[in-house]
């Protein structure tokens, strides 16, 4: 037997009798016992519904605070948040967040610390399921899922998920003399665990079982203890810090995944982690990200996404939407060891967001600029994520705002027709039936005032009189509502939260504008509160608006609701 094959053997050996050879009692769990990496909780001290843990780790704020405190809302026996600060965080509400004991940190080479005091706060909670998930969270992410769907998903298994980075991101040495080859599996930080992954986290923490940089289990003596990712200065993918040492990646990206499942030894082959989530067959050589990855974020270095993998797949997808743009790291990281924040977005990168398998995106910081002049990121994300991404039944909020009293067909000053039509939230187009100069593009506030260009190069701005009936321009000419218009002109939710747009295009003729699937888009026509259209996708179905306003009733038994 050659000695990769004897050093795997000990390994499994070790890694068997490791977590009993130390007991740690964490007396205030309330009685509950789990048993191995399933987490098969004793009935004694056992809750009746699986919890989520939120354990967020800050500087001295959490900029998205009162999001989470609104995707919270409602479900206080279901989860509960936790946060680790590095300084003071004066601005916490503390009735909601729990602040855990802090401990000294240091970027890259000092969070595990940090990370297992939330833990420990966390599992030391009265009570406990077999389903609990223990989810960390930075303080620039922000959830892309409502909670019913989160939780629903999360808590569906006892299983942890980590993000296994690529194969090029993890540290690997070539065999040393002995024959013995060294492998660390690099995940990203903001994982999921277990309770049962969770506790054996904490126990192995709190006994000194586990070094700084991965379980004792990895290296055969206390000689070789010494910093894994330091020893990777050699490695194809080692990165040079500031202090002129060469690194392989950060201490928190090893430290779980092999506290909780050992280090593989072996390149070219598969490996089977049971309790973890897309990990029943770890590949130990392939470009591609592995498990399960919840959260959302973009590297900017080659290769560290996966070049075919749902990150990438969602990056390409952010990048076609308006106003989508990262930060230009190459300054300011030209080693590109940090992830990539975002620089400005707007609603349909939302609805990218929403509609991709991500629970949770980062980095979006206070800095991010969010397109739209109607609402702020918050109000943006509450309203298309938690609740266009709602499956709860949980009624939809009420943003009156968002219909722009000028959308539809007016009478100009020389009684011809002009349309005015919303491109997206914040953003008009307005389309002259006679004269090409009299088309323009612009936007318009939340107040009821446009401002726009001319095809002829002429800035103009407006203000729609309260009700809808007058648009009175800068330069005194009034427009007025065309007495034919559709009485449910103006900004749609359809029945999935999706927004449509419905302009009245002359007496009796209406167009229904949905940019997000347009395959039902269409043209119809109206007769008082009727409407009758035909669907691009080949449906022709018929709707009725309601004594209010409110709402559209349409023959197939869904309903629209007025922005």
């Amino acid at each position: 037997m050659n000695m990769v094959a004897v050093w795997i053997a000990l390994l499994t050996t070790v890694a068997a009798i490791i977590p009993s050879a130390k007991k740690v009692s964490l007396e205030s769990t309330a009685g509950v016992a789990v048993d191995g990496a399933q987490g098969n909780a004793t009935a004694n001290g056992t809750v009746a519904e699986p919890r989520l843990f939120l354990l967020f780790m800050a500087i001295d704020r959490l900029p998205h605070q009162a999001l989470w405190k609104t995707w919270m809302e409602g479900s206080p026996s279901k989860v509960k948040a936790f946060v680790h600060c590095k300084t003071d965080c004066p601005t916490i509400d503390h009735l909601v967040f729990n602040e855990a004991p802090r401990v000294p940190t240091a970027y890259c080479s000092d969070l595990v610390g940090a990370m297992n005091s939330l833990l420990e706060a966390a599992v030391r909670q009265p009570g406990g399921h077999p389903h609990d998930k223990f989810v960390f969270v930075s303080e620039s992410t922000v959830p892309v899922k409502s909670f019913h769907r989160t939780y629903e998903h999360l808590t569906s298994n006892g299983n942890s998920n980590f993000c296994v980075f690529p194969r090029q991101e993890w540290v690997v040495h070539p065999p040393s003399t002995s024959g013995i080859t060294y492998l660390g599996v690099k995940t990203h930080q903001w994982f999921i665990l277990s309770r049962a992954h969770a506790q054996k986290s904490v126990e192995l923490h709190r006994s000194h079982l586990i070094n700084p940089w991965g379980i004792r289990i990895v290296y055969p003596s206390l000689s070789q203890q010494t910093s894994i990712l330091h020893r990777g200065a050699n490695a194809e993918n080692a990165t040079s810090m500031d202090d002129g040492t060469k690194v392989a990646g950060c201490v928190d990206e090893y430290w779980h995944f092999n506290a909780v499942f050992g280090t593989p030894a072996q390149l070219g082959s598969t490996t089977n982690l049971n309790g973890g989530n897309g990990l029943q067959h770890l590949v130990l050589n392939t470009p591609e990200n592995q498990g399960v990855c919840d959260t959302y974020v973009h590297w900017a270095k080659p290769g560290a996404n996966g070049p075919h993998g749902e990150i990438s797949v969602l990056t390409s997808r952010l990048q076609i939407t308006p106003h989508f743009h990262f930060q230009d790291v190459s300054r300011t990281d030209p080693r590109m060891i940090h992830p990539g924040a975002v620089a400005s977005l707007s609603e349909q990168s939302l609805v990218a967001l929403r509609d991709s398998p991500f629970l949770f995106a980062r980095k979006i910081d206070a800095s991010t600029v969010y397109h739209n002049r109607c609402e702020t990121l918050r109000e943006g994300i509450e309203r298309v994520i938690l609740d266009g991404g709602s499956s709860s039944g949980k009624p939809q909020r009420s943003y009156p705002r968002f219909n722009f009293e000028g959308q539809g067909s007016w009478i100009d000053n020389f009684g011809d027709r002009v349309t005015i039509t919303t491109t997206e939230l914040g953003y008009l187009r307005i389309e002259h039936s006679k004269v090409v100069d009299g088309n323009a593009e612009g936007t318009y506030d939340c107040q009821g005032s446009l401002g726009v260009l001319f095809s002829n190069g002429v800035h103009m701005r407006a203000s729609v009189a309260k009700g809808g009936s007058q648009l009175t321009w800068q330069n005194g000419v009034i427009w007025r509502k065309n007495p034919f218009c559709f009485r449910g002109d103006g900004i749609w939710f359809d029945s999935q939260g999706g927004i449509v747009t419905v302009t009245s295009e002359g007496p009796g003729r209406l167009m229904i504008d949905n940019r997000e699937l347009p395959q039902w888009s269409g043209r119809g026509t109206f007769n008082g509160n009727t409407l009758d259209v035909q669907f691009n996708e080949g449906s022709r179905l018929t709707a009725a608006l309601d004594v209010s306003g409110q709402h559209l009733e349409w023959s197939h038994g869904v309903a629209w609701v007025r922005a």
